[in-house]
């Protein structure tokens, strides 16, 4: 469909499988949902008075947006992130059938190693970065949001 509209522009086609723009417009696509649903449930979960009392008191649509609605739903965007990560880190059915060979993500890299190649320690130094990486990154997480501290 987007390159029936790019042909109809007169503009090149690109193509969208078995490269890097493919998986990542597949996975973008898988993952949203997840990414919503904590934020949605953040959004619908705060006090609408709390936004009118702003409005009585001379605030503006922006000015309520930045004091009120982001920092009440920065919870909601984190966990959104942290979810979205962590099922990204497995991701293996959309990079397989997308990027294919030439294209791969950790989890389909490790699986080559143990299937392919039947080389064990690459796929456990592999294993071990991505590990490390998500370990370090919500570490990140969990300090920056305010997360783990005694209330």
């Amino acid at each position: 469909m987007i390159n029936a509209g790019l042909r109809a522009l007169g503009l090149q086609e690109f193509e969208m499988i078995f490269n890097r723009f493919g998986v990542l417009v597949g996975s973008t696509n898988y993952l949203i949902p997840f990414a919503v649903f904590p934020i949605l449930t953040n959004l619908l979960s705060q006090d609408a008075n709390l936004l009118k009392a702003a409005e009585v008191m001379g605030a503006g649509p922006l000015r309520i947006f930045w004091r009120i609605t982001f920092p009440l739903t920065a919870p909601g965007v984190s966990a959104a992130f942290v979810l979205t990560f962590v099922l990204s880190l497995g991701l293996f059915a959309t990079p397989a059938l997308l990027g294919g060979r030439r294209d791969m993500m950790m989890a389909n890299l490790i699986d080559f190693y143990t299937r392919d190649t039947l080389n064990w320690n690459a796929a456990s130094a592999v294993a071990v970065i991505l590990l490390l990486t998500s370990a370090v990154l919500l570490v990140l997480v969990s300090r920056i949001s305010g997360t783990g501290k005694p209330a």
